[in-house]
């Protein structure tokens, strides 16, 4: 959040709880924004990390702030690929990659019909979204994640290996990767991050690295 003092404004690191389950979080910081710059100020916010920031990007803007929002046509990360509807675009592209080495993964909603027709394009592994785990995480984990496991089961029957990724944290990892034992690889970036303000770079990933245990 910014803080204003005699000397100039400073940017400092809360030690609340997370806010939309971040810290730091895009809220706390466009809040304290709003408040101390009013209308002398600009809030950008982009797709992928669930509500953080919308309710408080808002704020800025009742304040006077100019404000930028991406749209959906735009995001690389609100969805998983439709593998049905895109599955000759996405053979092609597998084709490509894996003629030249690389292993390739699709972007894959937990659902076993994307998986199989994500097998089926010619790929090595699915990576779930993880973003509605994440969200249903603390009211009901068992529910949340029931989707992810038949997704899972789908991607062993088809030979593929998994990856998960989005939205993927400290709190919700472990039971995530406990729940789905063909997991073999997390995408964890903003999280990540975030964490490494706070414990540095080093004990962070050693963190994440004792929920996947």
């Amino acid at each position: 959040f910014v803080e204003h003092k005699p000397l100039g404004n400073f940017i400092k690191l809360s030690q609340t709880e997370p806010r939309n389950g971040h810290r730091p979080s895009c809220d706390v910081l466009f809040e304290s924004v709003a408040e101390i710059f009013k209308n002398r100020a600009l809030g950008v916010i982009m797709t992928g990390m669930g509500r953080d920031g919308a309710a408080q990007i808002t704020e800025m803007r009742k304040k006077g702030a100019w404000t930028l929002g991406q749209n959906k046509e735009s995001s690389t990360s609100n969805a998983g690929w439709d593998t049905g509807n895109n599955k000759e675009y996405l053979k092609g592209i597998c084709k490509m990659f894996k003629e030249a080495g690389i292993r390739v993964s699709i972007f894959v909603d937990p659902n076993p019909v994307m998986v199989a027709n994500a097998a089926e394009c010619g790929c090595d592994r699915v990576e779930l979204y993880t973003e509605a785990y994440a969200k249903g995480y603390r009211e009901n984990r068992e529910k949340a994640i029931e989707p992810y496991f038949k997704a899972a089961e789908e991607a062993v029957k088809c030979g593929l290996g998994l990856n998960a990724g989005h939205d993927l944290n400290l709190e919700n990892l472990r039971y995530f990767a406990q729940t789905i034992p063909a997991l073999l690889e997390v995408s964890i970036g903003h999280a990540l991050v975030c964490d490494a303000l706070y414990m540095g770079l080093e004990n962070t990933i050693q963190a994440y690295r004792r929920q996947l245990k």
